[in-house]
């Protein structure tokens, strides 16, 4: 699908890097919560669950900004 003449690329492709900083920082966290062995020493077992599962909607929504990014900028040349 092309994107010309429905979104200006410029601004699009600022918001989708300004995203990715924020998720990527966010999966970053929660991956070095899971790595330390004191919280997994103390937390309770559904926490940790909790904390893995939330870890894969940060790699989702990555993949997919990477997706719209890449497509972002094929459009511009």
């Amino acid at each position: 699908m092309r994107l010309e003449g429905r979104v200006d690329p410029a601004p699009e492709r600022a918001k989708l890097v300004k995203e990715r900083m924020t998720l990527t920082s966010d999966r970053d966290w929660l991956a070095k919560k899971l790595a330390n062995p004191r919280f997994l020493a103390n937390a309770r077992a559904e926490m940790v669950e909790k904390d893995r599962a939330k870890l894969l909607e940060p790699e989702a929504a990555l993949l997919r900004l990477d997706s719209a990014i890449e497509r972002l900028d094929r459009e511009r040349t």
